[in-house]
């Protein structure tokens, strides 16, 4: 288990989110989508989508 968070660490670290490797290691992880441990990983994968330049799409008007 601590094997596949570590890499699910390095996954978000590299910005590799969203990646069909990422999604694998997230069910193996065994972190449920719904609850507490769900918001901390949304909120840990919302500030590495920031980082990333990835969240500027979302604030961005479209007229």
């Amino acid at each position: 288990m601590d094997k596949v968070l570590k890499e699910l660490c390095v996954e978000i670290a590299s910005g590799d989110i969203g990646t069909e490797r990422f999604n694998r290691l997230w069910i193996e992880s065994g972190i449920p989508l719904e609850g507490s441990e769900f918001e901390v990983a949304n909120i840990i994968l919302t500030k590495a989508q920031e980082s990333n330049g990835e969240g500027a799409l979302d604030k961005r008007t479209i007229h």
